[in-house]
């Protein structure tokens, strides 16, 4: 078994723009059209949504645009993303507006980001 892809949502382009190509540096690829009848009978949502997909090698995000997206709200929901350079992908995502936090758990840290609608990933940093 494997993952194809994690379905996520953003209130515009721009900001998936800005977080997963100018961040993460993935492809983009779209946008396709998800019909409001279709959006309806899966997701319960009433309307058109524009998706774009973000790919890698290996990793591939499915991302709704949904003006009225907003992922605000406390959850434990997230994606773990490992990368390569630990302190200069966060150095990036300060420069880039994405919030980091960090929680000491023993003699390490608990590390995540959140993007600009609220999605969290949980980043560890790759080792060998």
């Amino acid at each position: 078994m494997r993952i194809l892809h994690a379905g996520l949502g953003a209130a515009s382009e721009r900001h998936a723009d800005k977080f997963f190509c100018e961040l993460l540096g993935l492809a983009k690829h779209g946008p396709a059209v998800l019909p409001a009848g279709l959006c309806w009978e899966v997701f319960g949502i009433h309307r058109e949504l524009q998706v774009f997909n973000y790919k890698a090698e290996g990793l591939h995000f499915e991302v709704f645009i949904d003006p009225f997206f907003s992922s605000g709200l406390p959850t434990v929901v997230h994606t773990c993303l490992e990368v390569e350079g630990l302190e200069a992908f966060l150095k990036r995502c300060a420069e880039k507006g994405i919030r980091v936090s960090r929680t000491p758990k023993g003699d390490a840290w608990v590390i995540f980001i959140t993007d600009l609608d609220g999605n969290r990933y949980e980043i560890k940093e790759r080792t060998a």
